[in-house]
């Protein structure tokens, strides 16, 4: 996980009206980020 999304992605829960599109977003990147590591291995 970056550190720069994290920081991110907390300072975004701030906003509670974008919630879902940041549930979204985190568990879109975090697909990604598992799809490229299984590909990778």
């Amino acid at each position: 996980m970056n550190i720069a999304i994290v920081a991110g992605v907390m300072s975004d829960l701030t906003n509670m009206d974008n919630m879902s599109l940041i549930i979204q977003h985190y568990y879109a990147s975090s697909g990604a980020h598992l799809k490229k590591s299984t590909t990778a291995a």
